[in-house]
């Protein structure tokens, strides 16, 4: 470029910052944000010195901070962004021009002047509403105490990061690695505004740290990137313990730089802040592609073999949730829902051999005849000579069991009755009696409380716990049933509890009780579940309101869903297996790991949605959940080693690494340090999650590897294939397929017209 085009070129792209400078700053100055460049020195994570400078970040410019006998620069430069008009991309390099620095850090702090608690903080996969929620310190895995089961009960969390509800300290720390997208966005209701920050997941210092924190009186927030992190108190399995973050060491001449994109936003609604980040989830750390290495047929033949080799037992005939160790209860080798007991059967009936169909109806046959308690709801665990309620190391007391179990099983039970019926073959009458009984017990705990809860006692068929969203998936469920049965009132308390389920808690942005082990905390689980209600609502009724309910719930659960590939530690297994995250979900507020699928779904509302609206987002989602999860598969030919129990009882004992076998796959994707040093960032457990085993089986019988619109010439892979449009005129396309993977490949593909997409 000669000197001309230079100045043409600068001149240029002046004139563009110039022309987004002026809305940009009125923007800063209505949500009263200033920005500064801090150094801090720690006492291991206590800050003992800071020195700022205050900067205008859409005027380039050097500031220098004096900390101790150390002098540093604080650059930044700034650029608007062409196809976000309200975004500002911002670069802040920090350098150490003269001395030493010992246990320091940097930040870039963005100040809020005119705060209030009731703006909607968003870290994805982290904090909803800035976790205000009522905290109880509970060791894992955490149940409530008997005075605080009870059906009114306010949104109840364990000891995890959170702004707080009450007078005192206010302040939240996370890391990019507890997040499923290095972001924080807030809502602010009074100014009608809203705000994302996209940061990169690192610096040559490790992960950044982000806090967000709130003065004393709550009128001013701070929010704080910053390298390295520093955090006063790490999150782990059992509550927040005290940090072992350190500040890094600093010669002269080091340098860290910090890039970051800022969206200032007009906001009607809370809604908006979630819409806004669907748009811009991948901005900063851009598109990704998976490894095409295994086609969804061989991960159903090896997951097939795995399920008729290790978890069928023939004595009490039912899938168990897997090889059953020593010290394990005899209660847990079988479970109703949530973790696979109801929902492997219907991959089994719909795709497995004549072996695998076979014994799924004896495993239906056993849970449908003998687990029922005479409420109409069933125990959701089972040892084959006995039938329990829910527990961990023992049941509960007094039937105790998650709603949402029930709630599996009845819409799993209703969508293998419909099967069978496809395939011509008979269902049992009194499996259909069962299952009506079951789907009357919803009715009758709908009518006299006006919810489902999160935990009931199976043999009252009372709440004890209430106030969730863990029966999420049971207004689909009770549609269903008015479809099989023929029974309008089942349609009517669907609708009625998907009405408060998006009253109460989709316009709240939370959804809870998903899992049986994190207390109330927001979960993926629920937000998955509570889409798909949506979705069959849609499908029976035809009702728009479901299917706008459905898409803004879409757009809720997508921040729970990995929008980047994790840089993990260069000698972890994760990273010499080069796995990616992409398309992974994250788990819960409080259990801080990614998870290789969703619990217990294929995801196939998604799918249905774009179906319904043709928004390409929903087939961009869906594509990487299903690509993510066969990279967590150990095959034979790929055996994936995990943190054997001798590591995990004596973590001195040092890394004792033992394969996983061909059809394991476990739940922990561990891209944050909640459970190191028993099992750090980028290792597994030497052990395999049944609900895993079952989403991918789902992923198989409901997800089509190639989806085709004829006539919009879309050609749209699901499995690990490539497919090209070749020629596409009118209704007629040609699609050219190439399996890239060494296995060979069988296909399904679901054509249709835009037009009859229902």
């Amino acid at each position: 470029m000669n000197r001309r085009e230079f100045l043409a070129g600068s001149g240029a792209a002046l004139g563009f910052f110039e022309a987004v400078r002026a809305p940009f700053m009125q923007l800063l100055e209505q949500h009263g944000v200033r920005f500064a460049g801090r150094i801090c020195r720690y006492e291991k994570t206590l800050p003992r010195a800071t020195s700022a400078a205050e900067f205008d970040p859409a005027s380039p410019g050097v500031r220098e901070i004096v900390l101790d006998a150390s002098r540093w620069s604080c650059s930044w430069k700034a650029s608007g962004v062409a196809e976000r008009p309200d975004a500002l991309d911002l670069t802040v390099r920090f350098r150490l021009l003269d001395g030493s620095a010992q246990e320091t850090g940097i930040s870039l702090d963005l100040e809020f002047d005119r705060w209030s608690t009731r703006n909607y903080v968003l870290l994805p996969g982290a904090v909803y509403n800035g976790n205000r929620f009522r905290p109880k310190r509970i060791a894992y895995p955490p149940m409530l105490e008997a005075a605080d089961r009870r059906p009114d009960l306010p949104i109840t969390i364990n000891d995890i990061p959170r702004l707080s509800d009450s007078a005192g300290e206010s302040r939240l720390e996370e890391f990019t690695g507890d997040l499923s997208t290095p972001a924080v966005g807030f809502y602010s209701p009074g100014q009608q505004r809203g705000f994302w920050l996209l940061t990169e997941q690192r610096t040559r210092l490790g992960n950044l740290g982000l806090t967000m924190e709130e003065s004393t009186d709550r009128s001013k927030a701070t929010l704080r990137v910053s390298a390295p992190c520093v955090r006063a108190l790490r999150p782990t399995i059992n509550g927040r313990v005290p940090s072992l973050d350190r500040g890094a060491n600093w010669q002269a001449g080091d340098e860290v730089t910090l890039h970051m994109r800022l969206y200032f936003f007009q906001a009607t609604r809370l809604q908006s802040l979630f819409n806004r980040f669907l748009e811009i989830r991948k901005d900063l750390t851009g598109p990704t592609a998976p490894r095409q290495m295994v086609p969804m047929s061989r991960v159903w033949e090896i997951l097939e073999d795995k399920q008729n080799r290790e978890n069928w037992d023939e004595t009490w005939s039912f899938y168990s949730l897997g090889a059953r160790r020593a010290d394990e209860p005899m209660c847990f080798i079988w479970q109703l829902g949530w973790v696979g007991g109801c929902q492997n059967t219907q991959a089994l009936l719909f795709s497995g051999n004549e072996l695998s169909r076979q014994r799924a109806g004896r495993n239906l046959d056993r849970v449908l005849t003998e687990s029922q308690a005479s409420t109409g709801f069933f125990y959701t665990l089972g040892d084959g000579e006995h039938w329990y309620s829910d527990g961990f190391d023992k049941p509960f007391e007094g039937g105790l069991a998650l709603i949402r179990k029930n709630a599996d099983s009845l819409y799993f039970f209703l969508k293998q009755f419909l099967l069978l019926k496809k395939q011509d073959m008979a269902v049992p009458r009194n499996w259909e009696d069962a299952v009506k009984r079951q789907a009357d017990a919803f009715v009758r705990l709908w009518k006299r409380r006006g919810q489902f809860g999160q935990f009931i006692s199976v043999e009252s068929g009372d709440i004890v716990i209430g106030a969730s969203t863990s029966a999420a998936i049971a207004p689909a469920a009770l549609a269903l049933a008015s479809q099989y049965y023929g029974h309008a009132e089942y349609l009517s308390v669907a609708e009625e509890a998907a009405h408060l389920f998006y009253s109460r808690d989709v316009k709240a942005g939370v959804t809870t009780g998903g899992p049986a082990e994190a207390l109330q905390a927001p979960d993926c689980e629920s937000a998955y579940h509570l889409l798909e209600s949506f979705v069959v609502l849609y499908e029976i009724t035809r009702k728009e309101e479901w299917l706008a309910a459905a898409e803004e719930q879409a757009v809720q659960f997508a921040t729970w869903i990995v929008s980047y590939d994790y840089q993990f530690p260069p000698d972890s297994t994760f990273a010499k297996l080069g796995m990616r995250t992409t398309g992974t979900c994250w788990a819960n507020g409080q259990n801080k790991c990614a998870v290789p699928a969703i619990c217990t779904a294929s995801g196939d509302a998604l799918l249905k949605l774009y179906r319904a609206t043709g928004k390409r987002a929903y087939l961009e989602l869906l594509r990487d959940i299903v690509q993510a999860a066969p990279e967590y598969l150990s095959r034979r030919d790929r055996p994936i080693p995990g943190v054997s129990s001798e590591k995990l009882v004596n973590p001195e004992a040092g890394r004792k690494l033992v394969n996983l076998e061909p059809g394991w796959i476990f739940e922990r994707v561990q891209m944050g340090d909640w459970e190191s040093p028993g099992v750090p960032i980028g290792e597994t457990y030497h052990a395999t999650a049944s609900w895993c085993e079952a989403a991918l089986m789902l992923t198989w019988i409901e997800i089509p590897g190639l989806y085709v619109q004829p006539d919009k010439g879309l050609a749209w892979a699901f499995d690990h294939i490539d497919a090209r449009v070749l020629s596409h005129a009118g209704d007629r396309v040609t699609v050219r397929l190439t399996n890239p993977t060494k296995f060979p490949a069988r296909i399904r593909a679901l054509v249709e017209s835009s037009r009859a997409a229902p």
